[in-house]
């Protein structure tokens, strides 16, 4: 349970990065990978280190998106939206086939099934991060 409060932790921390201006950056997903890998490797409650991990880079897409948003003029952020709005479909067509395809049983299969969630989501964030840093 101690290394899920360390995770919200971070996720207060990444929701503050917008609040404070500061420009997410790719160091600030890989601080959020260790964490998760520590997590991972206390060996409990491992599905739970997953699904959190999973809600802390939606959190940090959510910002990067934001950033970017505000940093762009007005065609731009247009563009950006009609982009964003085709990378959620794809991405909900990927997770319906990670759903069906995935036969592993129980909450190892339910696991890896967040673990290939997870890392699509990770490459949309840190496509905008690199983005933003343009």
């Amino acid at each position: 349970m101690k290394n899920l409060s360390l995770l919200f932790l971070t996720l207060v921390t990444s929701l503050s990065i917008a609040q404070t201006k500061k420009q997410i950056q790719a160091k600030d997903i890989q601080q959020l990978d260790t964490i998760y890998q520590h997590c991972l490797n206390k060996g409990e409650n491992m599905y739970g280190c997953t699904v959190t991990y999973y809600n802390l880079l939606d959190s940090c897409l959510n910002v990067a998106y934001k950033q970017l948003h505000n940093k762009l003029g007005k065609t731009q952020q247009l563009s950006l939206k009609q982009e964003e709005l085709d990378w959620l479909k794809t991405r909900d067509q990927k997770f319906k086939a990670i759903d069906k395809n995935n036969s592993y049983p129980g909450q190892d299969g339910e696991m890896m099934k967040q673990n290939q969630k997870d890392a699509i989501v990770k490459e949309r964030v840190l496509q905008l991060i690199k983005k933003l840093a343009n």
